[in-house]
């Protein structure tokens, strides 16, 4: 054999060599490639879940919050009313105690306190 052949063997190897180590490390790469994306997958899924029950909770809040708004609507309607018999509680009873001054008085002023 002369000495090119065996230079050109010697590169062919090296390249057949490289080749392979190449190949086996494309191989690995991939596997952890794959590891990685089915990790990444899992934990997108997880986010997904939480983002999913953060808004239905933000939802159930709303609803809270609207529900608490209606009754706070029906409160002040019902303190209104209550501010407004109390007006009339208030006339009657100062009628009444008129009333009832002057049968105690027989019909005379009572002093001014």
């Amino acid at each position: 054999m002369s000495e090119n052949q065996e230079h050109f063997e010697r590169q062919m190897n090296f390249i057949l060599d490289q080749q392979a180590k190449f190949s086996s490390d494309l191989i690995e790469f991939d596997a952890r490639f794959q590891a990685q994306i089915a990790e990444l997958t899992n934990k997108m899924n997880g986010l997904t879940d939480v983002v999913f029950s953060l808004a239905r909770l933000v939802r159930h809040h709303d609803e809270q919050i609207e529900a608490l708004i209606q009754h706070g609507k029906e409160v002040d309607v019902k303190m209104a009313e209550l501010a407004e018999q109390s007006k009339e509680t208030e006339a009657r009873l100062t009628i009444l105690i008129d009333i009832t001054n002057r049968l105690i008085t027989g019909g005379k002023q009572l002093p001014s306190e």
